[in-house]
């Protein structure tokens, strides 16, 4: 009796072509989040993409077609989340502030000072949360 070996990557009835058509639908995919991170910036998104890249690439268990469509369906509904996480810091724990788009007039460049607001600048992309968590 001759046993066969597994091909790596699927199963047995899986060919050349269909493996090759799954590992350009994977990299399209994950080209398409990157873009899609570019073009939203927001830096809750990218930090979920970076711990489930990391399940997916050590974690054989968490292989499967539904956690594939559950890590691309949060990254494409992550950056449409009213807050997000910042690297700025402001006094005392970490708490949640507003984020205030465009030219900041009257006192609301004292209001950042005392970590009230964060400002975010006058270009927007129509991205940008309404609250920012600080530190």
């Amino acid at each position: 009796m001759r046993l066969r070996a597994k091909p790596v990557g699927g199963s047995a009835a899986d060919t050349l072509p269909t493996l090759i058509s799954r590992m350009l639908i994977r990299t399209a995919l994950f080209l398409a989040a990157g873009f899609w991170l570019l073009i939203t910036s927001r830096l809750l998104a990218f930090v979920f993409l970076l711990c489930m890249a990391g399940l997916w690439f050590f974690g054989r268990r968490f292989r499967t077609r539904q956690v594939g469509i559950l890590v691309w369906s949060a990254i494409v509904l992550i950056p449409l989340l009213p807050f997000d996480i910042s690297f700025r810091t402001a006094p005392g724990p970490p708490h949640f502030v507003r984020l205030i788009m465009g030219l900041p007039m009257g006192g609301l460049i004292e209001k950042e000072r005392r970590g009230e607001v964060v400002l975010g600048g006058c270009v927007t992309t129509g991205f940008e949360p309404k609250w920012i968590l600080v530190w």
